[in-house]
């Protein structure tokens, strides 16, 4: 059984990156359209004002959210020794489009919401509801169940959820601003975007695999059966 810890469930996203590039490079494109294709016009535009970089967040993080949903499937069969395809992963992924995207906004409303009142609530409430959209893919529950399962399942963890959500968040922030001050127009822009879409699908793998974590250290699940759920 493994042990949940923002580095366990970064050692096993990563492994799925380094094992499988060709898979994650994919569906995070797919994940990521809307927020490409805008922030690819925004640089070429040399309009990056903080109107145009808060809708590139709010594109980011809702591709994020579509990511974890399409890339639960995978992560999952990854960690049961499985191979997963992107086909696979994508169909699985959809056939949960409608509670998806229903918990997409809720999320987005409720996360921006205290984004706009400050940081650290916003990540707070992040970790309370950091496996969501993972537990409306696995579980086949409505949006409003999958917000108080998902707080059941972070019980104890919460500070875990936390620790990821700072640094993953944390190093993004920094990176992104160390590139917009280094790099001239137009890079400085797309680098910084390049690395926010980066950052933001490797959350989504960690959030799939803490999820997955949480399942066996809470509840005895074991992998194969979880993958066993998309047969």
């Amino acid at each position: 059984m493994r042990t949940v810890t923002p580095l366990g469930a970064a050692r096993m996203a990563a492994m799925l990156v380094v094992q499988r590039p060709g898979m994650v490079a994919l569906l995070t494109g797919i994940s990521f359209v809307p927020a490409i294709a805008y922030g690819a016009a925004t640089a070429r535009a040399g309009d990056a004002t903080l109107a145009s970089l808060m809708i590139f967040a709010g594109l980011s993080l809702a591709g994020m959210l579509v990511m974890t949903s399409l890339s639960t499937h995978a992560v999952a069969y990854f960690m049961a020794n499985q191979h997963a395809s992107v086909g696979a992963s994508v169909r699985h992924g959809l056939a949960s489009l409608w509670r998806v995207l229903g918990a997409t906004i809720l999320l987005v409303l409720i996360l921006g919401s205290a984004l706009a009142t400050y940081v650290i609530p916003a990540l707070l409430i992040a970790a309370l509801l950091y496996v969501v959209i993972p537990v409306v893919v696995f579980e086949d529950v409505g949006v409003v169940e999958s917000l108080s399962r998902s707080a059941v399942l972070t019980k104890g963890y919460r500070a875990t959820c936390f620790f990821a959500n700072l640094v993953l968040f944390g190093g993004m922030t920094l990176a992104a601003n160390r590139l917009f001050v280094y790099l001239p127009p137009p890079y400085d822009v797309l680098a910084a975007m390049a690395v926010v879409i980066g950052c933001m699908a490797f959350s989504a793998l960690h959030a799939v695999a803490s999820y997955v974590m949480l399942r066996e250290q809470k509840e005895g699940a074991n992998p194969n059966s979880l993958a066993d759920v998309f047969s």
